[in-house]
């Protein structure tokens, strides 16, 4: 009972607190003006598509990797199939 109990209470947040939540010089807000604040939205999809080009990339370079493997395995094959054949 007590377990079910300590389970229906809310946890409490144990993340740090952030340390430069009350100092407005050390934000990266800070620097920008009233035109560039309008752009804060592109900062973050700017990183988004940061992040899904990088996998798009080690999926691709994974793609050739494997292909370039076969294709070894391949000709290596082909190479002993026909010695073996003459």
């Amino acid at each position: 009972m007590a377990l079910a109990t300590r389970l229906q209470q809310p946890l409490e947040d144990k993340t740090p607190a952030d340390i430069t939540s009350n100092l407005p010089s050390l934000q990266f807000e800070s620097a920008l003006g009233d035109d560039e604040k309008q752009f804060q939205y592109l900062r973050k999809r700017a990183h988004c598509l940061t992040v899904t080009s990088c996998a798009q990339a080690t999926y691709l370079v994974s793609i050739l990797n494997e292909a370039r493997c076969l294709f070894t395995f391949l000709i290596t094959y082909l190479f002993f199939c026909l010695q073996a054949w003459f």
